[in-house]
């Protein structure tokens, strides 16, 4: 999955999440609007290798976020 921008990866998280709506704020003109990641230095110079992709880490992590960060309210 190739994100082009913040913006991309913020639309998936609010759809995993349910959220209604996202907050967008006027970009830092010093910060390029459009990117591609690339992770191939780290491949080369750290051996990295991931073996999750992000839209399965990102279930993960909203699964774990649900279970151990947030607190019940008992009403």
């Amino acid at each position: 999955m190739l994100f082009r921008s913040i913006e991309d990866a913020a639309d998936l998280i609010i759809a995993k999440i349910g959220a209604g709506s996202k907050e967008v704020t006027d970009r830092d003109p010093a910060f390029p609007s459009r990117s591609n990641l690339d992770i191939t230095l780290a491949r080369k110079l750290l051996a990295y290798d991931p073996k999750i992709n992000l839209d399965k880490g990102l279930d993960r992590y909203i699964e774990w976020v649900r279970n151990n960060y947030f607190m019940p309210i008992n009403m």
